[in-house]
């Protein structure tokens, strides 16, 4: 053993020993605490973190499920307003040939004795012809291209005249509720046509309950913000007031959903369903400038909400319009029309009437056959959509070379609003005149009366 190494234990002070142990123990101490509060901070900011990393994946799963929800309802757009077009298009061309059925149907009835055995079959295609222009109206209405009368309404009264009508079909086995919003706002809307919406969606709601259930109407003032838009790109932000439609029956699943909107599409046993109350809805809707979106889920019913914008106007009145008699006149009129068949029978219709007739394939010749025979003519009826020369276009050329006032009539197998908003509008001449527009098919006597209103010209009693 060293000898120099040694430390004898006699010679170490007992109170120095005790002392290096307790500052030992006490910076343990202080150790093992600031370890634990090192740790728990470093817990909390984990676990502050992870919220917030949560939070962000989160937002970002949010953001990307609207930014799919969103590119949903665009293509839904898109694919119904291409489904439009069709439609619109093949509603159109229809007409034009129901114009033909209807006209001939209607000429030779009149010229046939009443106890004529042909008067049975006429009448029949008659009647066809008639149920086949309400498809056509339909299908229009779908493609947002059908007439519509506006005036200033409130939607609570539209609801209250529809209940009246769905109390003799809805069943006793579903319980209808009423909500009306008794501050609501006014919109520019056509009566019927909403009318037909709100039943549509009613009747719907019904057959979605066979086995009974509740029905719920209510009707609300709403505020489309900008976040609602973004999931609706077709959507404009502002005050709409909301008609709202609910049952408790079956539902729908995705798949349902993305197609119900769509002509002939339907759910429903045959016999039981055309697969055009919704779509016609929709169209109704589209062309007031409004939306029309559904909520369900199967076997938790289903939500039809429909969005009308609002307008600054009081409501109007309800006024009733008498139908006029038909009678003729001895002027003469030039009628310009592309397709020969409707030409001729537009020509037989108004002889039929006592009028003259001039007649020309297009507007070009309209206006050259105007020219040779401006002292002549009364009154002009044309087709709108022509080759060479449209029907607004060529009555701007006619009002230049007459030297006096000629009134007109503009056919058309599209709606009036779009004959309007596509030939008359923003043309001063034309909105200044105030151009009557009749809507193909329309019957002799639709044509008859429409002549007779023509001021100064066509239709004076002689």
């Amino acid at each position: 053993m060293n000898k120099d190494l040694e430390i004898p234990i006699a010679d170490q002070n007992p109170s120095e020993s005790d002392e290096t142990a307790t500052q030992v123990s006490l910076e343990l101490i202080r150790v093992k605490e600031e370890l634990k509060r090192l740790k728990e901070d470093f817990e909390e900011r984990v676990e502050e973190r992870t919220a917030e990393l949560t939070k962000e994946l989160d937002e970002r799963k949010r953001a990307e499920e609207s930014l799919i929800q969103r590119e949903k309802n665009f293509q839904g757009a898109q694919k119904m307003e291409a489904i439009g077009t069709l439609t619109g298009g093949v509603a159109h061309d229809f007409n034009n040939l129901l114009m033909v059925i209807l006209g001939c149907a209607q000429l030779v009835i009149r010229q046939l004795k009443p106890d004529d055995p042909l008067q049975l079959r006429l009448t029949e295609i008659e009647t066809a012809g008639k149920r086949a222009a309400v498809l056509t109206r339909q299908l229009l209405a779908f493609s947002r291209r059908q007439h519509l009368e506006r005036r200033a309404i409130n939607l609570n009264d539209i609801v209250g005249e529809t209940i009246k009508l769905l109390e003799r079909i809805i069943g006793a086995d579903v319980e209808v509720s009423l909500k009306y919003d008794p501050d609501l706002s006014t919109v520019f809307a056509d009566p019927a046509q909403i009318e037909q919406v709100v039943m549509n969606l009613s009747v719907n709601a019904r057959d979605a309950m066979p086995e009974g259930g509740q029905l719920s109407i209510e009707t609300a003032n709403v505020k489309l913000d900008e976040d609602y838009c973004r999931q609706y790109p077709y959507v404009q932000p502002g005050r709409y007031v909301q008609v709202k439609v609910s049952d408790t029956g079956t539902g729908m699943d995705e798949e349902t959903q993305s197609r119900i909107f769509e002509p002939y599409f339907t759910t429903k046993e045959l016999g039981k369903g055309t697969g055009l109350g919704l779509s016609i809805s929709y169209g109704i809707i589209k062309q007031h400038d409004g939306h029309l979106h559904v909520y369900s889920k199967s076997g938790h019913g289903t939500t039809f909400e429909a969005f009308l914008p609002v307008i600054e106007l009081a409501v109007e009145a309800k006024t009733q319009s008498v139908q006029s008699s038909v009678s003729g006149g001895t002027e003469t009129i030039l009628v310009a029309e592309d397709e020969d068949a409707l030409r001729n029978l537009a020509k037989d219709i108004l002889e039929s009437l006592g009028y003259s007739v001039l007649t020309a394939k297009n507007g070009e010749e309209a206006v050259k056959i105007f020219t040779e025979n401006r002292v002549r003519i009364d009154a002009l009826l044309f087709d709108v959509v022509m080759p060479r020369l449209n029907g607004t276009k060529a009555y701007e050329q006619i009002r230049a070379l007459a030297d006096k006032d000629i009134p007109i009539i503009l056919m058309t197998g599209y709606s009036v609003e779009t004959v309007q908003s596509r030939f008359v509008r923003n043309n001063p001449l034309i909105e200044k005149l105030g151009i009557i527009v009749i809507q193909k098919p329309y019957s002799a006597d639709d044509l008859g009366r429409k002549v007779r209103t023509l001021g100064g010209g066509a239709g004076r009693d002689n």
